[in-house]
């Protein structure tokens, strides 16, 4: 090496001295709220001289990549090493220090902790309780380790009983805002269910709280104050369960009228149609075996608009099993307290539950006329679909579509069963939908034969939907919200001619019974819609049209359910 190479490398080491002194300092002097356990990160949570020096390091001068993909990836790993550098970070008082054994090694300080080594341990713990892996993730400075993580969840346990004491009993998650609605979900919650003779399980009710972020309004608690454990003991508190007997039945006595809407509003319908005839054109194209327009899940999230995002948050397990009568007032007590803390008394409080406490729930309120009132009892999408698919698997068994699934290979025996019953979820939402599809695609090209006018102008607006929807990964939302509008004019005269080809032709009892088939998954697929898309209007009209097609399956308990639930809803 020359004398002139020696002076560049000796240069540069002193460049890299002085912007590490620099770093030092910045991090030596970086402060953050330690009352708040954070286990969310951003580029507020290290000193911006690290984090620019990491990103230098690591994509050079570059701001931004060819992709948002490749800057989040590039940002995230920024962000991770330069947390795990402040976790490692030694003070000056530290370096110097003179240990009195050489095994001795450095005392973690607790200001160094960050939401990556504090939320890599809780998830951990979380998900694991495996001790040796936090500790071996603390050793490579990852993680703190597994008895400061049990300090940390003791410190919330603690701060969550403070909360609790502080509202008389309830507890009220620090994110909840006044003026913004809010509602619950509540499950039961099973541990260690699977010994041998039934005991040791651990049975629990869990509350779940849901409202949408809104910044601007006031928090109705303070945030929860964390200190530091010097222990793993939890300030004792109980949660008083409200005594319930069973209630008596009670035959419903209403006065009032009720309108009942007889179908859901048009205005979905076409959109529905739209995408059905724009995928049948599609694929009615000479050559043509699949299609560029996504399915009916893909197209309907490119049209929906972005809604805020929801919190949420849970309140303390109860130790009590979820079908109780007594634990069923506590969870609908305790939701009415908080909704009454975050919009007051003219709002109602709805609650979640899955179909066998609903059915409780329903039965509770009938005997407490001041509960009724005020609370509104929800069924689960999941358990209503599931309804809804076993009601329809029964209409439809023997009837020649589960023999075609199988005739044509595309389920076996096995699968077919697991349909028709829906033992299995998505695979039966699924095979209704593919079959929807394809039966569609069959009585649509029927009718444009009848019709070619009408496809001559829902084929010029299929292609301008075919090409938004043929660039692959870039498809942009609004392109394909533009052309949508034209294929709905388009279709807006289809879709009263082809209701009265159907009339006409429903004097055939098979393509009756096949029509019929279809407007039953149409519904279904109203239903999952709306509660993607928190459409209450759409809920509720494709809710009644599901209570009428459970209604004529042929399980009991789903005829008893829809009883109620048309009484109540």
């Amino acid at each position: 090496m020359t004398t002139t190479d020696k002076k560049k490398e000796e240069n540069s080491m002193k460049t890299i001295y002085k912007a590490a002194q620099v770093i030092r300092k910045s991090i030596a002097t970086f402060t953050k709220e330690r009352n708040v356990l954070q286990v969310s990160s951003d580029i507020t949570d290290v000193p911006a001289e690290l984090y620019t020096m990491i990103h230098w390091i690591m994509v050079g001068p570059a701001e931004k990549l060819e992709t948002e993909k490749r800057t989040r990836v590039v940002d995230r790993a920024t962000l991770t090493v330069s947390q795990n550098i402040m976790y490692g970070f030694k003070s000056s008082a530290q370096v110097k220090y003179k240990p009195s054994s050489e095994s001795a090694s450095f005392r973690s300080s607790h200001a160094r902790d960050n939401p990556q080594v504090l939320g890599l341990a809780l998830t951990i713990h979380h998900d694991t309780r495996n001790k040796k892996l936090m500790n071996l993730l603390n050793a490579h400075g990852y993680s703190v380790s597994h008895g400061r993580a049990l300090l940390m969840e003791t410190a919330l346990a603690n701060a969550v009983v403070e909360n609790t004491r502080a509202h008389q009993g309830l507890y009220v998650p620090p994110f909840l805002r006044k003026g913004t609605f809010v509602f619950f979900a509540a499950d039961n919650t099973d541990f260690a269910e699977d010994t041998r003779d039934g005991k040791g399980t651990t049975h629990g009710t869990i509350t779940a709280v849901y409202q949408k972020i809104d910044p601007s309004k006031e928090p109705v608690a303070e945030p929860l104050i964390i200190g530091d454990a010097q222990s793993l003991s939890v300030t004792p508190y109980h949660v008083d369960i409200l005594h319930c007997d069973k209630p008596t039945p009670q035959h419903a006595k209403r006065s009032e009228q009720f309108a009942i809407s007889r179908r859901i509003s048009e205005s979905y319908q076409l959109t529905h149609l739209g995408w059905v005839v724009a995928s049948a054109l599609s694929r009615m194209k000479a050559g043509e075996t699949s299609s560029n327009i996504p399915g009916w899940a893909g197209y309907n999230s490119l049209l929906s608009e972005s809604l805020p995002l929801t919190q949420v948050g849970a309140l303390p397990l109860l130790p009590e099993v979820a079908h109780e009568w007594s634990t069923l007032l506590t969870i609908i007590m305790q939701a009415n307290q908080l909704r009454k803390l975050a919009v007051g008394e003219d709002h109602p409080t709805v609650i979640t539950f899955d179909m066998a406490l609903y059915e409780k729930v329903v039965q509770l309120l009938d005997a407490r006329p001041d509960l009724k009132q005020m609370v509104v009892p929800r069924l689960g999408e999941l358990h209503v679909v599931m309804a809804a698919l076993r009601a329809l698997g029964a209409s439809m068994e023997n009837a020649g579509i589960d023999d075609a699934w199988m005739e044509a290979d595309v389920y076996g025996p096995a699968t077919t069963r697991q349909i028709l019953k829906c033992t299995h979820y998505k695979r039966a939402l699924h095979a209704h939908i593919y079959s929807y599809v394809a039966l569609y695609e069959m009585a649509l090209e029927e009718f444009f034969k009848e019709n070619p006018q009408l496809k001559y102008v829902c084929l010029k607006a299929t292609e301008g939907v075919e090409a938004a929807c043929s660039e692959g990964k870039d498809i942009k939302a609004e392109s394909v919200k533009q052309v949508n509008r034209t294929l709905l004019e388009a279709t807006a005269e289809v879709i009263t001619a082809f209701q009265e080809w159907e009339e006409q032709k429903s004097q055939h009892a098979m393509f009756k019974a096949m029509m019929s088939y279809l407007h039953q998954v149409e519904t279904i697929l109203f239903f999952v819609a709306a509660t993607r898309n928190a459409d209450l209007e759409l809920h509720l009209q494709a809710g009644e049209a599901l209570s009428k097609l459970i209604f004529h399956g042929s399980h009991q308990v789903q005829k008893t359910l829809a009883k109620i639930h048309r009484r109540h809803a």
